[in-house]
């Protein structure tokens, strides 16, 4: 039963892929927009979302949350149907900002590239070995659904120039080999991790890995922020922040440090994130 569930999510996707494909990148962002914020709403799950959001920003209203919640399911509509333009995008709809900082680090030096799960986060690996032109590996959680984590992969890589690697514990020592031979590693630090440490995000502690602090303290190299920003529609803004200053800080300071940037990012534009995640411990607030 559940291959035949897997199969048919599949066909699914892949339908609704070919029918982005066809209509063309700004086209698909509005139509996924629309869908997004027409269904998102009523689902389930836009009550963890609004739980979180409440607990970010206790002074937030009603109206302002309920506003936040219908944005960032027009946002997530138009990620999933911006996956077939992925390739489009990165070179036609984006503007850069803060390349000075990777310069000053050199695109082909060794160093980790820390970001978040908004705005379309999947640019973020594409930047990083399109425009970038700074080859690097990827820190991802793979799909539950094997057909649909292969038609992802064909959007997310199509001229296979990245290395996606899961998020596990060995995928931390494939991360270890990568950086032993000089390579580039990409990581979105949002996510839950059971087997990370609390460290505090929003004023409450989130289970989180800290292996990008381990990683940068080990091997010397800097953490370089890259935030994502949709502007308008199918347009976006990556902007490079200057590397995370980790002078004299343990794991537990760089990710504080790392959290408290992130919290910056996701203030100006609360929308864009994914309130969706169980980030935080939910016993006692839900």
């Amino acid at each position: 039963m559940k291959q035949f569930r897997y199969i048919l999510e599949a066909l699914l996707v892949w339908t609704a892929f070919a029918v982005f494909k066809i209509i063309g990148p700004d086209a698909a962002s509005s139509v996924g927009g629309w869908l997004g914020r027409t269904i998102g709403p009523k689902l389930a799950a836009s009550r963890k979302a609004r739980n979180n959001l409440k607990n970010a920003f206790p002074d937030m209203t009603e109206v302002e949350c309920e506003k936040t919640i219908h944005d960032m399911w027009d946002n997530l509509g138009r990620v999933f149907a911006e996956y077939p333009h992925l390739h489009d995008i990165i070179y036609n709809k984006i503007e850069i900002v803060g390349m000075e900082h990777l310069d000053k680090i050199g695109a082909r030096s060794s160093f980790l590239a820390m970001g978040g799960h908004l705005a379309n986060w999947e640019l973020f690996p594409f930047f990083m070995n399109y425009p970038a032109n700074a080859d690097s590996s990827c820190i991802y959680r793979i799909p539950n659904n094997p057909y649909v984590a292969w038609l992802l992969d064909k959007c997310r890589n199509p001229e296979k120039k990245a290395r996606y690697i899961p998020k596990s514990m060995a995928g931390t020592k494939d991360m270890v080999k990568i950086l032993q031979a000089g390579g580039r590693i990409t990581i979105l630090i949002d996510q839950k991790y059971n087997q990370g440490q609390p460290i505090e995000f929003f004023g409450r502690p989130a289970m989180t890995s800290t292996s990008i602090a381990q990683l940068s303290l080990k091997f010397g190299i800097p953490i370089l922020p890259i935030q994502v920003e949709r502007l308008a529609g199918c347009k976006f803004r990556v902007m490079v922040h200057p590397p995370l200053d980790t002078n004299g800080l343990d794991e537990t300071g760089i990710m504080l440090s790392a959290h408290r940037l992130l919290e910056d990012w996701i203030a100006k534009r609360p929308a864009q994130w994914l309130w969706l995640h169980r980030r935080w411990d939910s016993k006692g607030l839900e």
